[in-house]
């Protein structure tokens, strides 16, 4: 599954729109296209601040 940012523009100003979960290019931009926005990024990674580096280590959720 690929995070797609969009934007979105109304009475000529740019605004962000809605993030698209979707397997791929294609998919995603159908979506789009749906929901009248543009595709301008695709997220590929993230990066923690040094402070929160360990965040996924130290938050491990129990589900029973």
């Amino acid at each position: 599954m690929k995070i797609f940012l969009t934007e979105y523009n109304i009475d000529d100003k740019i605004y962000a729109g809605i993030n698209i979960f979707a397997p791929n290019d294609y998919e995603a931009e159908l979506i789009a296209e749906e929901q009248g926005v543009t595709i301008v990024g695709e997220i590929t990674g993230v990066k923690f601040r040094p402070e929160f580096a360990d965040y996924l280590d130290s938050h491990k959720n129990t589900i029973h």
